[in-house]
């Protein structure tokens, strides 16, 4: 990313490749997200939302533990 103080520009919260990123993290069982450049409470929302579809897409697998 690119800091670029007093100047507002407008863009998505998520490009195609940190698309791509969440939905491997997911996969793997990811435990958080930090998400840098955060400009409006509506980009968290975004983030959230699309974590939330890649959740639903994801089967994930229960291990069982023998002791």
């Amino acid at each position: 990313g690119v800091n670029l103080p007093g100047l507002i520009v407008e863009l998505p919260a998520l490009s195609e490749k940190d698309k791509r990123d969440l939905e491997w993290g997911v996969e793997l069982d990811i435990d958080f997200i930090a998400a840098s450049f955060i400009c409006k409470t509506s980009d968290v929302h975004e983030i959230r939302a699309f974590v939330n579809e890649c959740i639903k897409k994801t089967k994930y697998i229960a291990p069982k533990i023998i002791s």
